[in-house]
């Protein structure tokens, strides 16, 4: 089976579920909808890979709510913790002044 399940990241804190529907609605039928508004992502379900394509290539960073999001095929923890580590590695070092 292909993928079809979203990360979205970068959520404005007061995005409703509500909200999620009606922005991935556009581009076919969620099946599901996994919320962690205090944390600022949530995960979405879509019907079929092709939808899922669709919502990716369009919403990946647009602006919603004033943050511009980041969508994404859900990774498994491995893989999330993974690229979490490889960003934070490759990011600038921050320089301490004196």
């Amino acid at each position: 089976m292909e993928k079809q399940k979203l990360f979205i990241g970068n959520l404005n804190f007061e995005t409703t579920e509500d909200d999620i529907k009606a922005l991935f609605s556009a581009y076919g039928t969620i099946q599901n909808i996994r919320m962690r508004p205090k944390k600022g992502f949530a995960f979405v379900e879509m019907s079929s890979p092709e939808e899922a394509a669709a919502a990716i290539q369009n919403l990946d960073q647009s602006e919603f709510k004033n943050r511009p999001l980041r969508v994404s095929l859900e990774l498994t923890k491995k893989q999330a913790k993974a690229v979490t580590r490889q960003r934070f590695k490759d990011s600038p070092k921050k320089s301490k002044e004196k």
